[in-house]
């Protein structure tokens, strides 16, 4: 039986879900890694060397020697022109590697990019044409599916039929499966709808969009979270008037800034806008713990709670004892949740549970 394991961001993406799927795929060593991703997002793994991975179309368990298929799946939206290029940036870490896309994936053109330009500025979208390429799929629209792109994806990328990529991943030993965006982006999960992305991000449907069979065992679920959690940058015109917005959040959270939290601005990996951040929400705990019923999360960012105690969140152990209460009051247990924290971009900069008293010492 196929071991598999997922991991999903719990809130508006940009938790570093690239940095953990690196160090779980260097860590745990699976031979297969399966993804759903688009050209709207991107996913940053920092190798303790100092490289950067950044991928859009490839899930970041390229990293890993261990993984030898790598597979894009059915729910996958794929830009030809960003994953040719992907597989000639990182063909040092795709030696002996293959890469196998679903025939059923959703191919992106200059016209789908074109549509969400004109169309999509008012709530604040990549404008990457993942939406509109997906439309024309629903619409059975000519050309808009890998199996009737005929031209190359890319060094050593393969389109394969619906049973040769079931096949591939049945056969495989370790499975891990990487997700795009996140749960409160989804279009029906998130629950901000119209200010979402144009698909639903959950565990199961991302099991779908990876094609993954249901006879498979069900996957051991980590979600990744961030301390202050974070929504795409508003739209403005050249003359610096809003003109969109990435969209409302809960009641309990607070928006801040970087000026406030005495921290360096983030811009997003697509677009480089200047990312809004948020305090700590016990509304999205809740909707996490619900709807993605987590076996282990990844608290990230837990550097950035060391200068900023007033906004609710203490200490790096505080927030923890406030997830793990949390959980355990819904599912009645007395394990602990928060299994990871991050206090860095890079790979070593990931913590097991086992070493946060020692990292507490200096808060």
């Amino acid at each position: 039986m196929t071991k598999a394991y997922m991991v999903i961001d719990g809130q508006w993406g940009s938790t570093g879900k690239g940095l953990m799927a690196g160090y779980l795929a260097l860590t745990r060593n699976p031979d297969t890694a399966v993804c759903n991703f688009g050209p709207n997002a991107g996913h940053t793994t920092v190798l303790d060397d100092g490289r950067e991975v950044v991928v859009q179309m490839l899930p970041s368990a390229i990293v890993s020697p261990s993984v030898k298929n790598v597979l894009i799946g059915p729910g996958a939206i794929v830009d030809p022109i960003i994953l040719y290029g992907e597989t000639e940036k990182y063909s040092d870490l795709l030696k002996g590697k293959m890469v196998y896309v679903h025939e059923s994936a959703a191919i992106v053109n200059d016209v789908h990019k074109y549509v969400e330009k004109h169309k999509l500025d008012r709530i604040s979208s990549t404008c990457k044409g993942a939406g509109a390429a997906q439309s024309d799929k629903i619409m059975r629209i000519g050309g808009c599916v890998a199996k009737e792109f005929h031209k190359s994806l890319g060094v050593n990328v393969s389109v394969i039929s619906v049973m040769e990529f079931t096949d591939m991943l049945l056969k495989s030993k370790a499975l891990q499966i990487e997700s795009a965006q996140g749960l409160e982006l989804g279009i029906n999960s998130g629950g901000w709808y119209p200010y979402c992305t144009g698909r639903d991000v959950n565990v199961h449907q991302v099991l779908s969009d990876c094609g993954v069979p249901y006879c498979m065992e069900k996957p051991e679920v980590i979600v990744t979270m961030r301390t202050f959690p974070i929504r795409v940058g508003d739209a403005f015109d050249k003359y610096g008037n809003k003109v969109g917005t990435s969209g409302p959040v809960y009641e309990d959270m607070k928006e801040t800034s970087w000026e406030e939290l005495k921290l360096k601005e983030e811009r997003t990996t697509v677009t480089k806008k200047i990312r809004r951040v948020f305090t700590f929400s016990m509304s999205n705990l809740d909707k996490v713990i619900k709807i993605l019923h987590p076996d282990g999360i990844f608290l990230n960012f837990t550097n950035y709670l060391d200068n900023n105690p007033e906004f609710g969140t203490g200490k790096t152990g505080d927030l923890i004892n406030i997830i793990d209460d949390k959980w355990r009051s819904i599912k009645g247990n007395s394990d602990h949740v928060v299994k990871w924290i991050g206090v860095g971009p890079m790979i070593k900069d990931v913590h097991p549970r086992r070493e946060v008293d020692y990292i507490d010492e200096g808060n």
